[in-house]
């Protein structure tokens, strides 16, 4: 009986997690440094077995290597070999992509058939055939494939029968030092060829169209070694998104760069925008006519647009905010409101007074003939806040589950208050500004509740959180 994995669920998922270095690009790169005599450094190498196996090769074959945290230095200045031993090879099916990176060094190789696999399996018929057109010659004895290149290496345009990842690998280590132009038509396109390919241009190569079906190479003589780190692994980083997405609150991880595929982040950011567009979000925009002496504030021109413009434009671009209400006693608010798109609701002369509370104002403007999710209270008086910054704001609260979240700037200071009638320090040692700890101030920006949490009277929750913003969108 195989091994047994047991998983209790039920529970959400929450917290960061890092992503590996992706396996299939760090076995190709650390074969790839056989090509250049000296010491090259590969970071981001993934902590597992195969990696162990294709150190041991490398070490059998007379290389030299320094292991650190996901980081390998491997000397080639001391390769002596190019046979690789059949009791570790069969152990990983990658110990094919030797076989171009021994040519380039040596002229020939010498590699263990892995898994006793024979001249015209499909797998590694696509591999001898393409490095044949090039001028490589194979034979097999007892288990093993003896290559060699009697006249050298000679570039040529070169079909692959279908898009093959490892015979394009292959394909690409061996041809970067052929006498002239190698074509590659048909290759793989995989993020691993692409990581592969910068690799061998920072050793010397000169490759193009990597990440595309058709891979141009002109071949060099000479190539030195380099540092490069590994890109990230898309497998396991659409694992641990989908699972985030499905059964969590909140997660962090690497998505690995894309050229020429879609990215898994972008699939589930999109998924995230449909699944939170089913949620019903309420804008309000509380907008009087005039405030503590400050008559038609709201409508005073800054930047050339009434000042109540720039919060109702956040709220009608947001991607998250499906209703947008403006409540106002301002007949000139009003027509702003209802020119850009936004509902009004008419405010009573009792809620415009300065000592009434927004609790109030933004309770009377919710319908209450409809279900909402988050109501998010906009004030008119930001016209510096982005968008961008208001949805991240929404999604963050979303994610995390939170009642209620304030916008605020950190603005340390060694300030002082007042305990049992005397003047005290807010603090217990006078540093610099930029040494002392976060000081929250509410920006007023924006306020976003759960709707279950407003009342007349609230719109606090039990799980309170502030949103930092930039000073310039304060």
């Amino acid at each position: 009986m195989g091994d047994l994995i047991k998983v209790e669920g039920g529970k959400h998922l929450t917290g960061s997690v890092r992503v590996e270095g992706a396996k299939n690009s760090a076995l190709k790169l650390m074969a790839a440094t056989i090509i250049a005599s000296g010491r090259s450094t590969i970071q981001n190498v993934p902590d597992i077995a195969d990696v162990h196996v294709m150190a041991e090769v490398l070490e059998v074959l007379g290389a030299k290597i320094d292991k650190g945290d996901h980081e390998l230095t491997i000397d080639t200045s001391t390769l002596d070999s190019f046979t690789t031993p059949y009791e570790l090879v069969h152990k990983m099916r990658a110990s094919i992509s030797m076989l171009g990176p021994l040519l380039t060094r040596f002229g020939r190789a010498c590699i263990a058939l892995p898994g006793g696999c024979q001249i015209g399996s499909r797998k590694l018929d696509l591999h001898f055939s393409s490095l044949e057109a090039l001028g490589v010659e194979f034979e097999t004895e007892h288990g093993y494939i003896n290559a060699t290149t009697p006249d050298g290496l000679t570039g040529a345009f070169v079909t692959l029968e279908f898009p093959s990842v490892g015979a394009t690998e292959n394909l690409m280590m061996a041809s970067i030092s052929a006498d002239g132009h190698t074509t590659i038509d048909n290759a793989a396109r995989e993020p691993e060829i692409v990581d592969l390919a910068n690799m061998l241009c920072e050793m010397g190569a000169h490759i193009e169209g990597q990440g595309s079906p058709t891979i141009e190479i002109e071949g060099v003589k000479e190539f030195h070694p380099c540092t490069h780190r590994t890109v990230g692994d898309r497998i396991e980083a659409g694992t641990f998104l989908v699972a985030g997405a499905l059964g969590g609150r909140r997660g962090a991880g690497c998505v690995p760069d894309r050229q020429d595929h879609q990215a898994p982040g972008d699939i589930l950011t999109r998924s995230s925008v449909e699944r939170n567009q089913a949620m019903k979000i309420l804008a309000v925009i509380p907008a009087r006519a005039g405030s503590k002496g400050i008559p038609n504030k709201n409508i005073r021109i800054i930047g050339g647009h009434p000042l109540v413009y720039y919060a109702i434009r956040n709220a009608l671009s947001s991607k998250l905010v499906t209703d947008v209400i403006v409540s106002t006693d301002s007949p000139e608010v009003r027509i702003i409101a209802q020119q850009m798109g936004a509902t009004v609701k008419w405010r009573d002369a009792v809620l415009c007074g300065d000592a009434v509370t927004l609790d109030a104002v933004i309770y009377d403007a919710v319908p209450k003939d409809a279900q909402w999710d988050y109501v998010i209270t906009m004030q008119p008086t930001s016209p510096t806040l982005r968008v961008e910054t208001l949805d991240r704001a929404i999604q963050y609260s979303i994610d995390n589950d939170i009642d209620t979240l304030i916008s605020a700037i950190n603005d340390p200071h060694l300030s002082w208050g007042v305990k049992d009638g005397k003047k005290v320090p807010n603090y217990t040692e006078r540093l610099n500004r930029q040494y002392l700890p976060p000081c929250y101030m509410e920006t007023g920006a924006f306020f976003v509740s759960k709707a279950s949490v407003v009342t007349p009277t609230s719109r606090f929750g039990k799980v309170v959180d502030v949103f930092e913003l930039a000073e310039d969108e304060a």
